[in-house]
């Protein structure tokens, strides 16, 4: 039997499972304890990190297809028409609210989706564009959030798409390729029609950009997408109005892809 004045040989920690006294232990037990306690607040505090990580992907994770037009002009002109590429879905145009840029430039502006040869579009009319010392524009945008996730890696059957447009696959740099293993890009094409009511020669523009997206905060914003921007000019005379063949670029699969993305709230 162990006597008290053994026990209390090593102080108030003096006896350790296996009679193993920790003045025994020597330069290495002690070594190996410290690190033992040093790991086991590390992985704490890397719990806490995690967890808090998570919540505010999870709080800040949305969902949103933006849509903008630039229509700029160089130039007066009247009685200005413009029918534009929108984003469609199974035949069925896919636009929210409708913003523009107010300006002293842009007279008489008004809007609506209307049914052409190339399907859905968005029919711009314009009643009076005032000359400027440079092109100046007018600017129209719209922009939906929604609920679920949107397919940004295979988008083309399942999602949006602007409308009309003609994709051309292009082969990817490498460098590119191991960054983002999936995204593919596109030349893309598309159309739009330009008239004016006056008898002189208008320098005419048309941009559009369209993306759908998911986005979320974990230590800076983060997110992916699909994306397609085409534009195109033109000079017109008066009212024998013009196709415009618009080019540019498409994207699919851009960004991050999280392994178990969630359901925005």
């Amino acid at each position: 039997m162990t006597s008290s004045g053994d026990r209390s040989s090593g102080g108030l920690f003096g006896f350790v499972p296996g009679n193993l006294q920790v003045d025994d232990m020597g330069a290495a037990g002690k070594a190996v304890l410290a690190l033992s306690v040093l790991l086991v607040v590390a992985l704490v505090l890397l719990g806490g990190l995690f967890a808090v990580g998570t919540f505010f992907f999870y709080d800040s994770y949305s969902s949103s297809y933006e849509y903008d037009v630039d229509i700029y002009v160089e130039g007066d002109a009247e009685d200005a028409e413009f029918l534009v590429p929108l984003p469609v879905q199974n035949g069925e145009h896919h636009l929210g609210d409708v913003h523009y840029t107010e300006s002293e430039r842009f007279a008489g502006i008004d809007y609506a989706v209307v049914d052409t040869e190339h399907g859905p579009m968005l029919n711009i009319e314009v009643d009076e564009i005032e000359e400027g010392p440079h092109w100046h524009s007018l600017w129209v945008s719209s922009r939906i959030e929604v609920d679920e996730s949107i397919d940004t890696r295979d988008p083309r059957g399942d999602e949006p798409m602007v409308s009309p447009l003609e994709l051309v696959e292009r082969e990817l740099e490498e460098t590119i390729h191991a960054r983002w293993p999936d995204r593919r890009d596109f030349d893309a094409s598309s159309t739009a029609y330009i008239e004016h009511g006056g008898d002189q020669d208008v320098d005419f523009g048309v941009s559009v950009w369209y993306r759908g997206g998911n986005d979320w905060w974990t230590g800076g914003w983060n997110g992916n997408y699909y994306e397609t921007v085409v534009s195109g000019d033109h000079g017109v005379q008066g009212s024998d109005g013009v196709w415009v063949e618009l080019d540019g670029w498409h994207t699919e699969g851009g960004g991050r892809y999280p392994a178990f993305p969630p359901t925005p709230s």
